[in-house]
């Protein structure tokens, strides 16, 4: 968990419920990094090597460039974003969020 704008973090090991890890904060969005085998909503992160058309994660709401990355011949009717379009990223989480409290135990 990172929380800002002085900065906390918290890193946890081990399996906890997330109804568990959410009881103890208050935030307006929780954004959770890996589980590409939950279903909610998500960006996709894309560095230097191309994503593998065998595993596209479901419900991908924008796929989200690195500097230098290249998103080539992956078909798609998913926006394809610079990880500096910041703006259309918060519209994105802003539109698509879901509440976490419906989503399954990780």
């Amino acid at each position: 968990m990172l929380i800002g704008p002085t900065t906390s973090t918290l890193r946890v090991t081990g399996k906890i419920p997330i109804s568990k890890f959410t009881a103890t904060i208050e935030a307006d969005f929780l954004l959770l990094e890996g589980f590409k085998m939950l279903d909610i909503p998500r960006f996709w992160c894309i560095g230097e090597s191309l994503p593998d058309e065998q595993f596209s994660p479901r419900n991908v709401k924008a796929y989200v460039l690195w500097d230098g990355a290249k998103l080539l011949d992956f078909p798609t009717d998913v926006p394809v974003l610079k990880n500096s379009e910041i703006d259309v990223l918060v519209s994105i989480l802003k539109t698509e969020s879901v509440d976490y409290s419906t989503i399954d135990e990780i």
